[in-house]
């Protein structure tokens, strides 16, 4: 078993291939569908919904996670300089597909 993976590993894959993930050329795309009424107050609360996911999804595991949002908010007005403190802990990163 594990000489059949080893002949199967491309070299530019890490050691760490989740086998649920697509490879590069199969890539699909995640489209959320969320119904939207005229004049509904749902339009206002999805989108307070959206802020609060990522938020969530910037502290996720970090303690005290609202003063590390309130340190994070203050220091860095762009994002830009944000982007730079994240890891990117994904097997298929956009920015190597390249």
């Amino acid at each position: 078993m594990f000489e059949a993976a080893k002949a199967e590993k491309q070299n530019d894959q890490s050691e760490l291939v989740p086998f649920w993930c697509f490879g590069k050329n199969q890539s699909v795309k995640i489209e959320r569908l969320v119904p939207m009424y005229p004049m509904s107050k749902d339009e206002v609360n999805y989108e307070r919904l959206i802020k609060i996911l990522s938020l969530y999804r910037l502290t996720l595991g970090q303690a005290r996670q609202e003063e590390l949002l309130e340190y994070l908010f203050k220091e860095f007005k762009e994002t830009s300089g944000l982007k730079k403190l994240f890891i990117d802990l994904s097997p298929f990163s956009k920015g190597k597909e390249g």
